[in-house]
């Protein structure tokens, strides 16, 4: 049995272990804090700590003066409204409320959040970032965020302009793709069809009698009109690709073009006995004339190839509320919902045979809606199977 002496020197010596490693912990404490010091002061990204009780910051690094130009003092008075775009704020503000609610209730704790944002700086300008917050509680239960908030502004913007020419790099690829099933089918089936006709008709001329060697002329030039119309459109879709040559607009009484479209389509049509009506022709456009003329020329083209013998197409212009409007509308055999959906993109267009077997290349209407595009302007379709199809042009004046 200790004696009293005995237990009072045992009870000096545990004292004066705790004191020794009391101290030691202090000034553990004191040399790192230095260190956190030194860490703080000189971090690229921003560290804070945000309140979720008050919807306040409680502290933030100096670096949010380097990134966003406020101060320390500006900064935790800032709501989170005002330091971030409306569509950030409208995005995160549900999330955290989320996760408090997740927090307070025990299921999460000391639990990471990356959240991709665009913030705003003093002079009102955006920058992407990148916020690391971890939720967790005070001594007291209070939910706070300990957190990082990273500038990505430089990586974000390389990576946007990555996806830009990804999606350039397809467009090109879809045209090249498209422009070799052209010149491999499309090109060189009418010249093989052209070269034996006329093969025909010079070794088997005197045999041939007046109304066949007309017929092989007639089906001749006909195939040369097509190759002559497709090597057309090749030439203008070549020019639309190249998205650095800038389309010059003017104003101009759009009379003249009608009657030169007219001229060339109208024999066409003659052939199906497809009567071809303008309304309001003496109108005035802000547009491109050569622009101008290979849309009507390629909307004509298609409503009469898919419009029966003896139906009907109907141009019309009309004016309203700063825009011009140009509708090119049949009575043919219309267009599927679904057919409709991809109309107008290249890497999905299917040559179809019009009412008389009439062959075609897919390219003409995608023509038409690159050029409206190049000319700020919108295409809209309108289509019943067994009715007909309406095209609609909006260019602003």
């Amino acid at each position: 049995m200790k004696t009293e002496i005995e237990i009072i020197r045992d009870l000096t010596n545990e004292l004066n272990h705790y004191r020794s490693e009391n101290r030691l912990l202090k000034k553990q404490k004191e040399e790192y804090q230095n260190y956190f010091e030194i860490f703080i002061q000189n971090a690229a990204d921003v560290l804070f700590i945000y309140n979720l009780k008050t919807w306040k910051t409680e502290f933030i690094s100096p670096s949010i003066k380097t990134i966003t130009g406020y101060t320390i003092e500006e900064a935790l008075n800032h709501t989170l409204d005002q330091v971030m775009t409306k569509d950030s704020f409208d995005h995160i503000v549900p999330l955290k409320k989320e996760r408090i609610e997740q927090l307070l209730n025990g299921e999460i704790h000391s639990k990471l959040f990356i959240d991709e944002l665009i913030h705003l700086k003093k002079d009102g300008s955006e920058y992407f970032s990148e916020s690391y917050d971890f939720y967790t509680t005070k001594k007291d239960g209070t939910p706070i965020i300990v957190g990082i908030l990273r500038d990505v502004d430089e990586r974000k913007k390389l990576e946007i302009a990555q996806k830009e020419t990804n999606k350039r790099l397809s467009k090109i690829i879809a045209q090249k793709d498209k422009l070799f099933a052209v010149i491999g089918h499309d090109l060189r089936g009418p010249i093989g069809s052209v070269m034996g006709l006329l093969e025909v008709l010079e070794f088997e001329f005197d045999k041939q009698s007046e109304t066949d060697r007309k017929r092989i002329i007639k089906s001749s030039l006909n195939g040369i009109n097509n190759v002559y119309n497709l090597l057309n459109d090749l030439l203008e879709w070549g020019k639309i690709s190249n998205e650095s040559i800038k389309i010059e607009k003017e104003r101009f009484n759009i009379q003249a073009i009608l009657d030169d479209v007219y001229r060339l389509m109208s024999p066409i049509a003659s052939n199906k006995n497809i009567s071809i009506n303008f309304q309001l022709s003496n109108f005035i456009i802000n547009c491109n004339k050569n622009v101008i003329k290979v849309i009507l020329r390629n909307l004509l083209s298609n409503a009469i190839k898919f419009t029966n013998r003896g139906g009907n197409i109907s141009l019309c212009l009309k004016e309203k509320d700063g825009y011009s409007y140009i509708s090119v509308k049949d009575n043919g055999v219309g267009i599927s919902n679904k057919r409709i959906n991809n109309l107008f993109n290249l890497s999905t267009t299917i040559s179809t045979e019009g009412t008389e077997q009439e062959k075609g290349t897919g390219l003409g209407l995608h023509l038409v809606h690159e050029f409206v595009e190049r000319c700020e302007g919108k295409i809209s379709v309108k289509s019943r199977l067994g009715v007909g199809t309406e095209f609609i042009i909006k260019l602003p004046n």
